[in-house]
């Protein structure tokens, strides 16, 4: 079973496959077709990473009925810890998706897309 969620092992796992075919690449000297597969897997790297995760997708849901929620109110109907919570809520912040409006006592949260 693999620790940690789909959008870290993916991103490490990208970041190590891309990071050996570099090397491979410094090494041979070689650099036609397969550098462009290296760029071209850099690429798919961050579309992957763009990605709303399921739970996120609930987070953002159940914020589109209440915007006031709290991130313990929003675990405890998603099922995960509080701090899981936090964590998405930073990641869809960090994407753009949400934002929080005024104090954290007294704002409320925007979906933005």
């Amino acid at each position: 079973m693999i620790n940690g969620n789909l959008y870290d092992v993916v991103d490490e796992s990208m970041q190590t496959i891309t990071g050996h075919l570099k090397f491979a690449f410094e090494i041979t000297g070689k650099t036609t077709q397969r550098t462009k597969n290296v760029k071209v897997t850099e690429k798919v790297t961050e579309k992957v990473t763009e990605k709303v995760t399921e739970k996120q997708q609930l987070i953002l849901n159940n914020i589109k009925k209440d915007r006031y929620i709290t991130s313990e109110e929003l675990a405890s109907i998603i099922g995960m810890s509080a701090v899981k919570i936090r964590e998405n809520i930073s990641k869809l912040k960090s994407q753009g998706l949400l934002e929080r409006v005024g104090p954290d006592k007294g704002g409320y949260w925007k979906v933005k897309k």
